[in-house]
């Protein structure tokens, strides 16, 4: 089933092409690593798929319906997004801001019920964050700010995940955790799951698909063993590049 498609869309920004006329379904149970180098318009084109940002020309649906004619409050409870960066300008506890990710859930002037918190503070044990849910956000090192945000996003439950660098600022541990815990929610609860990534050997480890941006509007997409080669890293990167195989895995490092 098609979670998102994009039908002849066109992103650009600053006078960059990040796609053009670009026509492709993604499909629920799916797992997506989006690849590229710096500045090519990933975090655009996150943006765009997620209603935030209007494209150039085209239109997205969103299992079936317009994303364009979709409210916002519609919209969060089936599409989710974590941005690279959190805004904290109140005061609040990790579990009170890990509980906003309910708020599309919940009727206007009405109080998180008690189904609301045991989500919460399910999503907060799943991101490692538990036993901090009392503390001030203020408080938090960077990631463990980040895991907050990735807990909020879990305690939305949307069908859709965007990822702008998930585990940017998280230690390995951490790293493999959560994003075996996305590959988990693909495959198990047949969600969409879409992820900007820095790290071509996660993206070979935990994603199905992997969508390459070039800039200029190039752009390739496909299972992760056929896109993930050589010849594609070295001109998405610009550098040599070796592909290491073992029994298990599949890396590529610098060559």
């Amino acid at each position: 089933m098609s979670r998102l498609s994009l039908h002849e869309l066109s992103v650009r920004i600053a006078g960059k092409t990040v796609c053009e006329q670009l026509t492709m379904s993604l499909q629920a149970g799916r797992c997506i690593g989006l690849l590229g180098a710096n500045g090519v318009g990933k975090t655009t084109f996150l943006l765009t798929l997620a209603g935030l940002r209007a494209p150039a020309a085209g239109r997205i649906e969103l299992d079936g319906r317009d994303l364009a004619t979709l409210g916002r409050r519609r919209t969060a409870q089936r599409l989710g997004m974590l941005m690279q960066q959190h805004a904290d300008p109140f005061p609040a506890s990790v579990l009170e801001t890990c509980l906003s990710g309910r708020h599309p859930h919940i009727g206007f002037w009405q109080w998180e019920s008690q189904q609301d918190h045991e989500i919460a503070l399910q999503a907060l044990q799943v991101t490692g964050m538990q036993t901090l849910a009392e503390r001030d956000v203020h408080a938090l090192s960077g990631g463990e700010r980040r895991r907050l945000g990735i807990a909020t996003l879990l305690a939305q439950q949307p069908d859709v995940f965007l990822l702008d660098e998930p585990v940017d600022q998280l230690d390995l541990y951490h790293q493999m955790r959560l994003l075996a815990h996305f590959r988990e929610l693909a495959e198990r609860e047949n969600k969409l799951v879409l992820m900007s990534l820095h790290d071509v050997n996660m993206a070979a480890r935990f994603c199905d698909e992997v969508l390459l941006l070039f800039g200029n509007g190039e752009l390739l997409h496909g299972p992760t063993y056929r896109v993930l080669t050589t010849a594609n890293l070295e001109r998405l990167y610009g550098i040599p590049v070796r592909m290491i195989v073992t029994e298990d895995a599949l890396f590529f490092q610098p060559g």
